[in-house]
């Protein structure tokens, strides 16, 4: 059971995509929005999107990243895969 839970949280943990729009990386900067993104089944279904003209408005988008944070790591496992949030950030110029 142990070993089922450690491939699960291994499972979880390993979700990543940073997309540079500019050359420059924001970091260690805040970023300028933050939101869950809705998966299920471990992430395979879903179609969740964000729109960076709206939430960068008059600015220009400079970065997104999708992560799966610690916190959307212990959601997932709690609810056996069912549903798995995902975190995407957001920077602007």
């Amino acid at each position: 059971m142990r070993s089922v839970f450690l491939s699960a949280l291994l499972l979880c943990a390993c979700v990543s995509t940073h997309l540079p729009i500019e050359s420059r990386i924001p970091y260690p900067r805040p970023a300028d929005f933050q939101d869950h993104l809705d998966y299920y089944a471990f992430g395979l279904i879903g179609t969740a999107s964000v729109d960076l003209q709206r939430v960068c408005m008059e600015r220009k988008p400079q970065a997104a990243e999708k992560i799966r944070t610690f916190e959307d790591a212990v959601i997932t496992l709690a609810t056996l895969g069912v549903y798995a949030p995902l975190t995407v950030r957001v920077w602007c110029e």
